[in-house]
């Protein structure tokens, strides 16, 4: 999966340094290249800052042969904590989406009611031009039911309040209900409590745990919620504090564990309705289910990830700590709703400042928010073409048969365990475009509200409706389960990939470019997914997308965990900055589908002219800009390795790079034999 973040919330600008100059590779023979200027050489004739960019060989350091100039000239606009391909083309999508939300509202066309095309429509121009009727109507809400939440008295109108906020105002306010597939049955759909990792959208637990500058801030968001609710300042103040105080705690039951999980999917464990009354103790379950309405549960059950965490939040949802529980719904409403409390919450803006200054450009992101499923479908019929679905199609059909091809060649893994692999590959599903549309339906026109903040409220609790009406049906593997203008790409459990259209730019694809380059970019994307399936996680999956781990004969299991030390140990040796090394095994199931990716495109690809393009592009769409703090984190957060090293690491195991530039001892891309890894060999 391609993760591309930005980060939110900034107040001063951080300090960015060109990770590139500072990225290098240890434990494999990476050194410093300054020898005369070869076919394989280029000599950046630009300076960052005071670093001067040395003439680097491919075959000494590939990530900077083919990005140094560019990435040394390249800059981070504020507020930004990556630049490069993907940053470059979600800006481009995000043009785009204007262009698309804007020329619906200028189009003067009737369209069908209750579609996309009217929904988003109709919300776009209310929100542009009805900004003070929303932020009126938002304000004597807000004030209307913080009267009614200061006045709680008891857990039993607390709680109601909760499920008229779920039921009218589409926020969960306190555990994280969720229904969706389930990650141990596929074509199932299962009811989850979730690990609470955020409140209200910005603050994180962890960074709560962990340090004193995040709780201040949470404590100051808090205290001027509570001064807008009419609290003296003292009060104020001690309320803020006691709210801090329980979540802190909160954070404290929390199992970090499961939030960096290197699968996070088999993190879930079912709960029976009489166990979780056990964790609940004098919470009754019945009550919790009504607020989140999830009553009808045909599966005797409940998926829970953390269970110490739970168990808290239960404990807390008493009279006892009446008090700090209202600070948090009061806090929560307030930051859901934050696009139309600016003015009498001027301090909202701080924790989550405007995008684009025009009111146009930040309609359309904000639509895009709120209603992207429908924009999604209304971009995928604009932006994925005919000739991009024959061309992706034929390059899913010879990735597909590279896998084959790696399969079979599997020699040290049994016959069966082979045939259950090339099983899964053919059972493998492939969503691209849009999915299957929603069926629109003219009641969906009553989403659009008397005013922009009414058709918020409508939006968000139409998309928890949607999904507790999965329950007890069966997965519907069709629909897409990504957004089409999101650029990204996903590997689902249950054997399902998809590849956006959003991501379909160059350079990762470009219908009129060379077929080996579009296989460097996309192709690779692609490769990369199908390989998922295979990983150190996904390979405990079936061909059905089961959770089976005894799927594959202790015997091959062996071989599988010895190779996948090999491929933990491999990583582990790269370092950024000199100093910190990459988690081997925190990564180990994205290193895989990298490898696996290559050395599939390798089948595909086979001319060594051709697979020089295809190099040349693979290196390209990875070429990043990052802040070196961003960097650092990720280490230990990203289940990604770094970019330089997600090139280098690759190539450098990989024969035919070998070939194509003539790496030998002493080069810098150069590997012992002995130490390569791969995925299939």
């Amino acid at each position: 999966m391609i993760r591309m973040k930005k980060r939110i919330g900034k107040y001063t600008a951080l300090a960015v340094v060109w990770i590139m100059a500072f990225c290098c590779m240890t434990g494999c023979g990476m050194t410093a290249a300054d020898t005369e200027v070869t076919e394989n050489e280029k000599e950046s004739k630009v300076n960052s800052g005071t670093y001067a960019v040395q003439k680097t060989a491919a075959k000494d350091d590939f990530y900077a042969y083919i990005n140094q100039e560019r990435l040394s000239s390249l800059e981070l606009h504020y507020g930004d904590s990556y630049g490069g391909p993907a940053a470059d083309i979600s800006e481009e999508t995000d043009s785009e989406v204007y262009e698309l939300i804007s020329g619906l509202a200028k189009s003067g066309k009737s369209y069908e009611k209750g579609s996309s095309a009217e929904l988003v429509r109709d919300a776009y121009i209310q929100y542009v031009n009805g900004q003070e009727d929303a932020e009126q109507a938002c304000v004597a809400e807000f004030d209307r039911l913080s009267k009614r939440i200061c006045d709680a008295g008891d857990t039993d109108s607390f709680m109601e309040l909760m499920q008229e906020f779920v039921e009218e105002q589409g926020i969960l306010p306190y555990f994280d209900v969720a229904v969706g597939r389930n990650y141990y049955h596929s074509g199932e759909n299962a009811i989850y409590i979730e690990q609470k990792t955020m409140l209200s959208d910005v603050f994180s637990l962890e960074k709560l745990y962990e340090g004193d500058e995040p709780r201040q801030q949470m404590k100051l968001a808090a205290y001027e919620v509570l001064k807008a609710c009419g609290f003296s300042a003292e009060e104020a103040e001690e309320r803020a504090k006691k709210y801090v105080y329980l979540v802190l705690e909160i954070a404290r039951n929390t199992d970090y564990g499961i939030t960096h999980a290197v699968n996070p999917y088999i993190t879930f464990q079912y709960k029976t309705e009489q166990e979780l009354q056990t964790l609940f103790g004098d919470l009754p379950l019945e009550k919790i289910k009504k607020i989140y309405g999830i009553e009808e549960n045909p599966y005797g059950g409940i998926y829970v990830q953390d269970e110490g965490q739970l168990k808290k939040q239960a404990e807390f949802l008493s009279k006892a700590h009446i008090e700090e529980l209202k600070t948090w719904l009061l806090c929560e409403f307030a930051f859901k709703n934050h696009e139309y409390l600016g003015k009498k919450m001027e301090f909202l803006k701080k924790f989550i400042p405007a995008k684009y200054e025009s009111r146009e450009m930040s309609g359309a992101s904000y639509i895009n928010d709120i209603m992207t499923e429908f924009v999604g479908e209304l971009y995928a019929e604009r932006y994925y073409t005919p000739e991009m679905d024959s061309l992706i199609t034929k390059m899913q059909s010879d990735i597909t048969a590279g896998y084959d091809e790696l399969i079979d060649g599997a020699d040290w893994l049994s016959k069966e365990t082979r045939t259950g692999l090339k099983k899964k590959l053919h059972h493998m599903e492939f969503i691209k475009g849009a999915g299957k549309p929603h069926k629109a339906e003219k009641k969906d026109a009553a989403l659009i509200g008397e005013n922009a903040y009414d058709t918020l409220k409508n939006m968000r609790a139409k998309n928890y409706r949607g999904d507790l009406e999965l329950i007890g049906k069966p997965r519907d593997k069709e629909a897409n389960i990504m957004p089409s203008q999101i650029v990204n790409s996903m590997y689902s459990t249950d054997n399902i990939f998809c590849i956006t259209v959003a991501i379909m730019h160059a350079p990762y694809f470009d219908v009129n470019a060379d077929y080996a380059a579009n296989m460097g970019g996309l192709g690779m994307v692609i490769a990369h997914e199908m390989g998922h399936a295979f990983d150190s996680n996904c390979i405990e999956y079936n061909a059905e997308g089961n959770y089976d781990p005894d799927w594959i004969s202790r015997a091959d299991r062996e071989k599988l965990e010895e190779r996948m030390q090999s491929m933990k140990d491999y990583y582990s040796s790269f370092t950024i900055m000199d100093v910190y090394h990459v988690d081997g095994e925190l990564t180990c199931g994205e290193n895989y589908a990298d490898k696996g990716g290559m050395e599939c495109v390798m089948k595909v690809i086979t001319d060594r002219k051709e697979q020089k393009k295809l190099f040349e592009n693979y290196a390209v769409i990875w070429g990043l800009m990052k802040e070196d703090s961003i960097a650092i984190e990720e280490l230990t957060t990203n289940e990604h390795s770094p970019e330089r090293i997600r090139v280098n690491a690759v190539l450098s195991s990989t024969d035919e790079f070998y070939e194509v530039y003539g790496v030998k001892s002493g080069d810098g891309m150069y590997v012992e034999p002995e130490k390569r890894v791969f995925r299939w060999r």
